[in-house]
């Protein structure tokens, strides 16, 4: 598809100075979204404050205004779930009171440990059998990387059989265990992390092979646990969710009453590493791709602009 050229994003946009100087016009010009179920508001890399200023003011909004109940993010399960439990002050009921989720798969170690810490407060002879069936896993949770290259380059099968078998005890004792601790919370949040082992297992295998391969099973992952939480919310439930672009796009598609947010930038500087669990630095962005809408958008010269995509919302050649 063609970029628009900048005299058409012109007059199709809508301008504003700055999130702390327009901020309640522009959280009410989202107000349009409010009927969606899933608002899918990305970004165009990490690092960078002003798209976390800008995702959290649209988010606070629509929480406030709109309904949604279900604040899921690209970030790890119990990373999320710590803040969740703080916040709501769990364990206690969750009918009605908002959550804050993580969506992402890399956190194999951290997930066993959440796994078996469950069970052994509702079935410390299931926990032992957790503890031996993970504990060739674990070996490797501080290496995953390496867990996938030793599956690539010899002849390792890894612990998937082990992964499985787990996931699946547990989800048979699901009505025994929801019933051990509150309305279920705790229960589905031991599955989830049992899934996060399984999927990561073969997530971390699957890197070497194809990139496209672990790209899909991180995409799969991540709407899998967004849809279980809204089925467990009900049928009215809303979600709001954070992520990179790329994902915000794909998940889009899926959903059929999702709206999906971009956001993205010319220059400026990003919070990041070098390498992964590096030391912090501030770096500069690559420039805008010919061809792409960033490159019109910065030859309008407008400064920060919304853009509705949506039917009817702008000219039909964008």
């Amino acid at each position: 598809m063609e970029a628009p050229s900048a005299e058409q994003l012109k007059s199709n946009v809508k301008p504003f100075r700055s999130i702390p100087q327009d901020l309640e016009t522009i959280t009410k010009y989202f107000d349009t979204f409010g009927d969606c179920k899933v608002l899918l508001i990305g970004y165009a890399s990490n690092g960078a404050s002003e798209f976390y200023s800008v995702r959290a003011e649209i988010t606070k909004h629509m929480m406030q205004n709109h309904g949604f109940k279900i604040f899921a993010v690209e970030a790890d399960w119990p990373d999320a779930e710590s803040v969740d439990r703080y916040a709501r002050h769990r364990p206690g009921p969750e009918e009605g009171a908002a959550g804050f989720y993580g969506l992402d798969l890399y956190s194999m170690g951290t997930s066993i440990k959440a796994v078996v810490d469950y069970l052994d407060t509702v079935d410390k002879d299931m926990a032992q059998v957790a503890k031996g069936r993970y504990s060739k896993l674990m070996h490797w949770a501080d290496d995953p990387h390496g867990y996938g290259l030793e599956s690539l380059a010899t002849s390792f099968q890894g612990y998937e059989k082990d992964a499985v078998a787990m996931l699946k005890d547990i989800l048979s004792k699901r009505i025994e265990y929801s019933a051990a601790l509150d309305d279920g919370t705790e229960f589905r949040s031991g599955e989830q992390n049992a899934r996060v082992v399984k999927d990561a297992e073969q997530y971390y295998k699957a890197m070497y092979r194809r990139r496209d391969e672990t790209w899909n099973l991180r995409d799969t992952h991540m709407f899998e646990a967004l849809t279980r939480l809204l089925e467990r919310r009900g049928r009215d439930s809303k979600a709001i969710v954070w992520a990179h672009n790329s994902h915000v796009a794909l998940q889009g598609e899926v959903w059929g009453q999702a709206v999906s947010i971009g956001t993205g930038t010319n220059t400026g500087t990003v919070a990041a590493a070098q390498d992964w669990d590096g030391n912090m630095s501030i770096m500069e962005i690559q420039p805008r791709l010919p061809g792409s809408y960033e490159e019109p958008m910065h030859a309008a010269g407008i400064g920060n602009i919304v853009l509705d995509l949506r039917k009817g919302k702008c000219d039909e050649k964008l």
